[in-house]
This record gives C-alpha cells, sequence and structure tokens, in this order.
C-alpha cells in the first residue's frame, strides 16, 4: 500500500496526483470520525524495565497528521479480556528526538509525544488471582489538539531492552512476565508457577537441580536447540541429574550468525521450570552456564567462554572511545573482543583484573588502510569473542539493561549503547545531527528554507561522490587540480558521516546537515559523479559539472527500455540542472547526447581519476602493497564484478576461495565490491575484501591482472594495458533489452577472453602471458577506442574549462 501511495504522490498524471490527496483527506477524516478504526496510529515501545516490583514501560504514540504544539495528555493501563479491571499507570511525559528521527513523511514535530509509564506491578496485582490463559495488554492513549486516539503498541525497538523483557516473581511462586505479541503488542503474563528450581550444580556435561514443585516431579528434560535433548531423573539425594548432549551450531536463519547452543529445562508433560527469586547462578563450567530465559524459566547456554558486560560509559579524553567492565570465564591468553561492525571492525583492549573480572576499551576512531584516523562510520556494531573455537557471542547483564542503554549526541557522531536483538551489546553509531535536523520533519522543514533563500553566491566548490558515500573517483581528482590552482578556494564534500576521509583542506559537509543545505545553495561551482537528486534546486549562478563514473557498456537513461514515463521524467529533470558532462571518449560522447538528451556541454576529455594510473613508480606501488599487507612475490588478482539490481550483496558467480584454494599460496584475490554493495563483506581464506579501499585507480595500479563482467572498470583497468578477464556467466540475461540491455558485444571488442566457466577462468589466470599475446591486438584497438583521452591530464583540461582563464603553467 506504501509503495502505491508514493507512486500516486508522485505521478506524472495530474489526476491521479489529485485522487492521492483526496484519498489521504478521506483517510483522515475517518480516522479522526472513527478513532477506534486506528489509522494512521503510531505507538512505538521503546523501553521496558523493572525497578523492583515496579514495571517501567516507555515508548511514544501519535496519530499522523495530527500535530501537538503542547504535549498531549498520554493514559497507558493494562486490561484483561473478560474482565472490568485496570491498572492504571503513572505517565510522565517526555521529548525524545528519536520520535522524529523514525518519523516517515512527517507533517509535524512529534518528538514531545514520548513518555515513561510505571505500573507498581507488585500492589496492583496483589489481591489479584493469576490467569495465564488471559494475559493483560496495554492500551496508550493519546488526548491532544482537541482529540483524543488510542490503541497498542505497534512498533518494538528490537535494540533495546524489549529485546529482552525479563521476568520477575512478586510473591511465592506467582510470576509476573511481561512479552512481545504480534497481533496484541505489549502484553502482560500474571502466572502460578508449578515448578521452580531452587538451586543447581553445572559440571562439565552433568547438570544438577533441586526443585520446589507443588506436585512431585521424579524426572525433566532438557530441551536444546538443533533436537538435541537430556534426560534428568531422581538419584538416591533426591536430586535431578542428567547428562548434555555434545553442543550442536546454530546458525541464525535470518543474519546468518553462530548462536551459542541452549537448552531448556520442562517437565515431561511441558511445563517449564522456572528460576526461584533466591535462585544464585552457579559458575560456568566446560562451557556451559546456567542462567534465567527472559520467561523466567531455567536455561543451560553453552559458550567456550563466557562474557557478560555490567556497565559501560563513554570517554572522550585523550581518546574518544567506550569503557566496560564485566565478567567472564576462561583464558583470556586466548580470546580476543571487537565490535564487529558493517564495514569494519573496532578492535578492544582487553585488562584482566582477576577472579573473573576484567575492563576494557573500544577506540570510536579507526584509521582505515593506513588512512587518517577518523570516527566510525554508521552502523550497528555487536560486541563478540573470537575464541579458539570461533566466533562466540557476549553478553549483558541485567543490571546493563537497567542502566548502560544510553544515547550520545556528539559533533563527530551519534551513540546509542544498545542490545543485538538479544542480550549482547552493540553499539548503535549514526550520523552526527542536530537535534533540529534529525528525522523527516525537521529535514523538509531544512529544504524549504533552502528553496526559499536567496543564497549569497560563495566562490566555492561543493563535491559529491555517489550520494555522499566516498570522497573518490572524478570529482576527487578534479578537486586536487583545483586545490593545486586556486589554494584559498573553499571546497565543501558532501559525505555521508564523518568516517570518510576527504582530500586534505576540504570541508566535510554531514549529508542533511544545515551546513550541507546551505553548501548545495551558496556554491558556485557543484561537481557531482551521480545525479543530485530532485532535492537539488539550481540557482542562476550555478555551474554543475556532471563527471559521471563510468563509460558505459550497459545501457544508461533514456535509453534504457521498459521504464516508467515517470522514470524518464526524473530523468529529464535530472538532466535540466547539468551545464557540463565530462566524456571518457568519443563513444561515450555518443551515447550521452543521445541517453540525457544532452548535445551541448558535453566535455570530451578522457576521465580524471585515471590521471594518476600514469604514476607508476616503483616506490609508489611497493607503498600501496604494504598498504594492503602483501609480501614480495605475491601475485595480486582483482575481481570487480558490477552490481545486479535484482541481487543486494556481493556478485557470487565466482567461487573466489574455491579460485584462492586452486591458485595457490602466491595468489592473493583482491574483492573489489560495488559501491552500492559496501556493507556487504566478505571474509575468506586467500581474499582480501578491498570493497572499502578509498581509491580504486591505486589498486588498478598494484592488481597484476583484473576479472570483471560487465563493470565500468574494464575502461579505466585498460590504461594500464595489464590483462583482463570477463567472466560473464549470465551474459544472455543481462544483455537482454528488459533487464537492462547493452551498447555493443562485449564477445566482440574485449581485450581479454570473454568466459562463462569458473574453470575458463581458472586456466587463463595460470598463464597471464599467453592472455596478453592472443588479445595483444584487440587490446590496442580498444585504448584507441576508449583510452584516446586518458593521458594523465584530463583534470588540467576539465579546469581549464570550468574556470577559463586559469590554465596550467
Amino acid at each position: 500500500m506504501r509503495r502505491l501511495a508514493n507512486r500516486a504522490k508522485n505521478s506524472e498524471y495530474a489526476w491521479i496526483r489529485s485522487l492521492f490527496v483526496n484519498a489521504r483527506l478521506f483517510y483522515r477524516w475517518l480516522g479522526r470520525t472513527f478513532p477506534f478504526l486506528h489509522l494512521g496510529w503510531i505507538a512505538h515501545l521503546r523501553e521496558v524495565r523493572w525497578e523492583g516490583d515496579r514495571l517501567v514501560v516507555g515508548g511514544w504514540a501519535y496519530t499522523r497528521g495530527t500535530g501537538y504544539k503542547t504535549p498531549p495528555q498520554i493514559e497507558v493501563r493494562l486490561s484483561r479480556r473478560g474482565s472490568r479491571l485496570r491498572l492504571e499507570a503513572t505517565v510522565e511525559s517526555l521529548v525524545n528526538v528519536d520520535v522524529n528521527a523514525r518519523a516517515r513523511a512527517a507533517e509535524h514535530d512529534y518528538s514531545n509525544t514520548a513518555f515513561t509509564a510505571t505500573f507498581d506491578i507488585g500492589d496492583q496485582l496483589q489481591d489479584i488471582a493469576p490467569n495465564p490463559r488471559r494475559p493483560w495488554k496495554s492500551t496508550i492513549t493519546v488526548v491532544g489538539s482537541g482529540r483524543r486516539y488510542w490503541g497498542r503498541f505497534r512498533n518494538i525497538n528490537v535494540f533495546g531492552s524489549p529485546a529482552v523483557m525479563s521476568a520477575r516473581e512478586i510473591a511465592p511462586k506467582v510470576q509476573v512476565c511481561p512479552r512481545w505479541d504480534l497481533r496484541r503488542g505489549l502484553v502482560v503474563d500474571h502466572r502460578r508457577l508449578d515448578v521452580v528450581a531452587t538451586s543447581a550444580k553445572i559440571d562439565v556435561s552433568s547438570i544438577q537441580v533441586v526443585l520446589d514443585a507443588e506436585k512431585g516431579v521424579d524426572a525433566a528434560q532438557m530441551i536444546g536447540t538443533c533436537q538435541t535433548t537430556a534426560v534428568l531423573a531422581k538419584d538416591a539425594t533426591g536430586l535431578l541429574v542428567g547428562e548434555l548432549s555434545s553442543p550442536v551450531e546454530v546458525i541464525d536463519e535470518i543474519t546468518s550468525q553462530v548462536l551459542a547452543p541452549t537448552w531448556d529445562m520442562v517437565t515431561p508433560d511441558g511445563r517449564p521450570v522456572h528460576i526461584a527469586a533466591d535462585f544464585v547462578t552457579p559458575a560456568a563450567s566446560g562451557g556451559n552456564r546456567i542462567r534465567s530465559a527472559p520467561d523466567g524459566s531455567l536455561q543451560v547456554i553453552h559458550v567456550p567462554q563466557f562474557i557478560e558486560v555490567n556497565e559501560a560509559e563513554l570517554e572522550r579524553e585523550p581518546v574518544l572511545g567506550v569503557r566496560f567492565r564485566g565478567t567472564t570465564s576462561g583464558d583470556w591468553e586466548s580470546t580476543s573482543l571487537t565490535f564487529a561492525g558493517p564495514l569494519h571492525s573496532l578492535p578492544v583492549e582487553v585488562t584482566d583484573l582477576g577472579e573473573g573480572r576484567f575492563e576494557a576499551f573500544a577506540d570510536l576512531t579507526l584509521s582505515v588502510w593506513g588512512g587518517p584516523k577518523l570516527p566510525a562510520s554508521a552502523g550497528g556494531y555487536a560486541l563478540v569473542a573470537h575464541t579458539p573455537h570461533g566466533v562466540a557471542r557476549t553478553f549483558v547483564s541485567q543490571a546493563f539493561v537497567l542502566n548502560c542503554l544510553q544515547h550520545h549526541s556528539l559533533a563527530e557522531l551519534r551513540l546509542r549503547f544498545e542490545l543485538n536483538r538479544t542480550d549482547q551489546f552493540r553499539l548503535g553509531i549514526s550520523r552526527p545531527r542536530r537535534k533540529d535536523e534529525l528525522g523527516s520533519y525537521h529535514q523538509s522543514r531544512l529544504w524549504k528554507a533552502y528553496v526559499a533563500k536567496s543564497y549569497t553566491p560563495r566562490d566555492a566548490v561543493y563535491f559529491e561522490s555517489f550520494f555522499g558515500k566516498n570522497a573518490t573517483c572524478n570529482p576527487r581528482a578534479i578537486d586536487a587540480e583545483i586545490a593545486k590552482r586556486f589554494p584559498d578556494m573553499r571546497r565543501y564534500w558532501s559525505v555521508s558521516d564523518l568516517s570518510i576521509a576527504v582530500p586534505d583542506g576540504a570541508i566535510p559537509v554531514v549529508t542533511g546537515s544545515k551546513e550541507w543545505w546551505d553548501a548545495r545553495g551558496s556554491c558556485r561551482y557543484i561537481i557531482t559523479n551521480e545525479w543530485l537528486k530532485t532535492r537539488f534546486v539550481k540557482r542562476p549562478f550555478q555551474t554543475v559539472l556532471q563527471t559521471w563514473h563510468g563509460s558505459m557498456y550497459k545501457k544508461i537513461g533514456l535509453d534504457r527500455t521498459g521504464m516508467s514515463e515517470r522514470h524518464l521524467n526524473l530523468v529529464r529533470a535530472e538532466r535540466a540542472n547539468w551545464d557540463y558532462f565530462i566524456s571518457q571518449n568519443a563513444p561515450g560522447t555518443e551515447v550521452i547526447s543521445r541517453a540525457y538528451d544532452f548535445q551541448e556541454g558535453i566535455l570530451e576529455v578522457g576521465y580524471p581519476r585515471n590521471d594518476e594510473l600514469q604514476d607508476t613508480g616503483d616506490a609508489r606501488i611497493a607503498t600501496i602493497r604494504e598498504r594492503l599487507g602483501m609480501i614480495d612475490g605475491q601475485k595480486l588478482i582483482m575481481y570487480a564484478p558490477t552490481w545486479r539490481e535484482q541481487q543486494s550483496g556481493v556478485v557470487d558467480f565466482l567461487d573466489i576461495e574455491a579460485l584462492s584454494a586452486a591458485l595457490g599460496d602466491d595468489v592473493v584475490i583482491l574483492l573489489r565490491g560495488h559501491v552500492r554493495t559496501l556493507d556487504k563483506s566478505h571474509v575468506a581464506v586467500g581474499v582480501l575484501d578491498v570493497s572499502t579501499y578509498p581509491q580504486v585507480s591505486e589498486l588498478f595500479l598494484v592488481a597484476d591482472a583484473l576479472i570483471t563482467d560487465y563493470s565500468s572498470m574494464m575502461f579505466d583497468y585498460s590504461v594500464t594495458g595489464k590483462p583482463m578477464i570477463f567472466f560473464t556467466p549470465d551474459i544472455d540475461q543481462y544483455r537482454n533489452a528488459k533487464v537492462r540491455g547493452v551498447y555493443f558485444d562485449l564477445a566482440e571488442l574485449a581485450p581479454g577472453p570473454v568466459v562463462r566457466a569458473q574453470a575458463d577462468v581458472e586456466e587463463q589466470l595460470r598463464d597471464l602471458d599467453e592472455v596478453q599475446r592472443a588479445n595483444a591486438d584487440k587490446y590496442v584497438a580498444w585504448q584507441k577506442m576508449f583510452n584516446h583521452h586518458d593521458d594523465g591530464n584530463a583534470s588540467e583540461r576539465v579546469v581549464d574549462i570550468l574556470f577559463p582563464g586559469s590554465s596550467a603553467t
């Protein structure tokens, strides 16, 4: 429904856009008139924790399209089906900027709709009989702006305390346990426990449990993951005793992470065995540890080394980082900790304090590929332990959940202490934005101000590369030439966050910040290698240079078939922003003029990013190889497939691990993913993932050969004259105009073998000299056709045109 609404909202037909507006007005009228329909209702569960016998619930609630100039009155209650009883919470209204950060297409500032609700469960349920079949259901009521809405929690924060809701025993054998129900939201179970464990002992694989049961229990089962079970029976002393089976590795189906095997204790008739309130957790033994599951039942978890975080704090001096403490069982000499993130990992320094305690520090700045130390990139970083048995999860204590789930807004980044869907410590890092820059409401406000403002022109340059994901490609080469000729000219670089290294002397502006909007609106020169998208409004004094990011093999722009009229209109609207468009070669000029209906302003000067490929000195090559960690004599083969619209990760047609094994230890495969798959890293023996390496031209200089498919790298790597192999198992589908379409027959022109089988790739790599000899004539013809301007001076030619009268001497 949301996709259909977006299409209607942005349709090229006025009557469809009008239909969307009227439908939205009618939808909102229905919601206001009949609030029980819960149309547009938003209720997010952010926090669930215990303070003694008091249950604290936090979040926010509002209805889309309804703004609140003053904080609304919020009521939170628990009710049970078939009963008139209501448990009312004490509610405190809050202001939380995260509400705006999560709101989609928000028309109002909803930050004042946050709240914390406290239920005094111990007193409220004292005289109410438990009923396990009828849980208490939560309801939120919001009164404000002359309207009254109500509903349940609809969303849950899976990275916070709601992920690890825990049970509380409020009276002997009477337990209360909040949990999340997909249909009813937050519910609270109130039940009497039949069987509880008062104590237990675990020794390597054997377990002993003492039970306090209303009915005699002579046997029990430990139900494990992957259908592993263990039977417990009473011994002569009355203890339940059993042997746990060998642990079986468990893989999370969603995240593909290796999970710790667990066993849950149940009676023969399936009743869970819960842990008593005064139960003392025994020490781990043999990699097994007894703990309380979220519902208060007894659970055994297998971890080679148990690491539990108890507290954490942010440190700013002398180094920005996170210091945390906890307990462990095991040997630190064989274990290390890291915060594993989407692009990089943050190393952790660990200090063994003795007696099973440790202290650790994680630096939130890091140097990537020998570059400057910068803040960590945005994403989630989960704390993992590297043991002799492989990667193991870590855990947090209940004290951590209660006290340490904090948020820190810094100039370098926004940081939140979180949980990784379960009780694993996680650092949530996002781009540094101010409170009045967060979320769609504030971005809409900044957009409107940007459109309406009459900016004073600044003699400055705004650069953007791949939507701010990096600071590379043609814009970076032009930046270097401008910096050389005009050292006093201000140069702004759009970056998605401050982890991206910009050229020396340049000023990074974070996407969506006020400085970013102002730079876009006031700089006289805009240089980009991708679309600026429709949120760019060109001023009369601005000159926009579109450098693009590769010569064309696959069809682009208006040449693509099957595109909707809306998409084609977006192409034309984007094209209207450009004053100049760089072409690498003569065939590229022809494509650009047709695919973008762009005849005047094409600069056929070669690609500036290829200028540095002329610098092939031994010292530079040695420096790059050292940065990659290569040793003398190792041959480097780069595999760089392009992306596919129908695939979310790096193209995996080529089994690079098998290829690396076949070629031997003297060959290292450099895997270069596409900019659209940067967060899909690949770790394998004999393979080095260089997808995040900042300057791909440096990889061209050290790679002894390139394996690619349809990537525009083929037009750049050929400047080096080194061998290329084209692995194209899906070429028939790819060149189909209904899928993508191409501009020429690759097999006819390619300066290297075009193969479809992995065995053929391996065969060609074993004799690269023969590959060069067999394709020498085609290579020369290719260079004449596509590289006739790549002479090392393209940047100079671009700046000569962009700044007339500034020719380099």
